[in-house]
């Protein structure tokens, strides 16, 4: 197994779940009952994993700790362990590497990383062995792409709205935004302006539907360009929608979902949609229609 190069590397800046992870990890390891049966000095088979399959990136993290270091007191090493990952249903497998890290506080972690971004849908083993023997599994089925649909846009210039709905959600979609594409007054190259929706939900549900409002978008956007709203000949380009989806792991989190172990293994999926604006919109937004 090929080492990589030592780093410094912490759940908690890759996003804000591994923040989460970070709490529920400090949570799971205190919940350890050292009651329990001691384990035998020659196995090393006790581990906790901590991580996620991100469809955000195609870069995935897990990381793993030994539960038999906290009862012992030792630390052993990660290279004597072997993780990979298979989709489920098929025989395509992603062999993890070992990384040295350290966290914000500058401890040791040993981290493990595959080079792949899930897919939508799709189920996903992760085992954890040593000398051949799986001594940590866990399993995520990452969240199904919602079915996408929309109105007509509706209202005067003042008011203009359009309703999106996303069914057969199965989770409650987060960190939603819709994206402006458009071309500045006197620039040539293309920019993207983001706007903000929140969550549309604090729990699952199946589905949603998010209304867009074009007159308060169009105030956004232009201020992020630094015009009035009154200047004409910004051009609109594209529309595009965006949202995370926690699988069902992430509502019941205290509930270890790695057999034979300790810890959390979930998924988020990221899921984009993009329309066409009809003429009128575009041109109660007071822009030029360059789609």
């Amino acid at each position: 197994m090929m080492r990589t190069r030592r780093h410094s590397w912490t759940l908690s800046k890759a996003n804000g779940y591994g923040a989460i992870l970070l709490v529920l990890s400090l949570m799971l390891v205190s919940a350890c009952d050292n009651t329990v049966e001691p384990i035998a000095e020659d196995r090393i088979d006790a581990v906790a994993v901590y991580g996620f399959l991100d469809m955000r990136t195609d870069r995935q993290v897990v990381r793993l700790e030994s539960l038999r270091s906290t009862i012992l007191d030792q630390t052993p090493e990660a290279g004597d362990l072997r993780v990979r990952s298979i989709k489920v249903g098929t025989a395509t497998f992603q062999e993890w590497s070992d990384s040295l890290a350290t966290n914000e506080a500058g401890d040791p972690i040993s981290v493990f990383v595959a080079n792949f971004t899930p897919e939508a849908g799709a189920e996903y083993r992760l085992e954890v062995s040593r000398d051949g023997d799986i001594i940590a599994e866990a399993r995520t089925l990452v969240p199904e792409q919602p079915r996408f649909l929309i109105d007509p846009a509706e209202g005067d210039e003042d008011n203009r709205t359009q309703t999106l709905y996303l069914l057969g959600i199965n989770g409650a979609p987060e960190i939603v935004f819709v994206h402006y594409t458009v071309i500045d007054i006197g620039e040539s190259e293309p920019e993207t302006i983001s706007v903000s929706y929140g969550r549309l939900s604090e729990t699952p549900i199946t589905e949603a539907n998010l209304k867009v409002n074009y007159w308060s978008d169009r105030f956004n956007v232009m201020n992020q360009l630094g015009r009035d709203l009154d200047e004409s000949g910004v051009q609109f380009r594209r529309i595009e929608l965006s949202f995370d989806l926690p699988g069902p792991e992430w509502f019941n989190p205290t509930q270890t979902t790695v057999s034979s172990g300790l810890g959390f293994f979930g998924s988020v999926g990221q899921y984009r949609y993009t329309w066409d604006l009809d003429a009128e919109t575009v041109a109660a937004m007071g822009w030029i229609d360059s789609q």
